[in-house]
């Protein structure tokens, strides 16, 4: 927004919950946002305690992507693979992608995913160049805020993924008898 001024009666209405308003600057105010058991769409207005009206713009409201499965979890370095991943908070018809590596690793590859239900998404494997294990997570857009194009939210947690080279043989013990 713009044109905030500093002051104790400051207040967001999240549809028809209010929370606190803290003034930041001329153009910022900071809102903690109620928690909600369900994802939601409602609109953010500011204005002072009591008084109806003020800014509006819409609000979503949505969990925190997470994990619980990926099929398969091993897939040829040189070949993308479609895997399946099992998870909670995957919005349906939300653009994802599937991020590989992380801090630790370096962000290795980034494909498209497909969000196919409330619990089920679909994506590539990347191709590279080298074997290696991954962290694997899921970059959600967040849904139904076009005043905030390309705002994600990312899985709480990865899961290992390896690549492997399928044109190596593999070592398999040998068993004496």
């Amino acid at each position: 927004g713009s044109n905030f001024v500093p002051s104790a009666q400051l207040a967001c209405y999240f549809g028809d919950e209010q929370a606190a308003a803290t003034f930041v600057h001329s153009s910022a105010l900071r809102c903690d946002a109620p928690r909600r058991a369900a994802p939601a769409h409602v609109q953010l207005c500011v204005a002072s305690l009591g008084a109806p009206g003020g800014a509006c713009a819409p609000f979503a409201f949505f969990g925190t992507p997470s994990l619980t499965e990926v099929a398969p979890r091993v897939a040829d370095k040189d070949e993308p693979s479609l895997l399946r991943l099992g998870g909670a908070n995957l919005p349906p018809g939300a653009s994802a992608s599937c991020a590989f590596g992380g801090a630790e690793a370096g962000q290795v590859g980034l494909t498209a995913a497909t969000i196919t239900g409330e619990s089920v998404a679909l994506c590539r494997s990347p191709v590279l160049s080298a074997r290696l294990t991954l962290p694997l997570r899921i970059v959600v857009d967040v849904p139904g805020v076009p005043s905030l194009p390309g705002l994600q939210r990312a899985s709480a947690n990865a899961l290992p993924f390896t690549l492997y080279d399928a044109d190596l043989p593999t070592m398999v013990p040998r068993l004496e008898s």
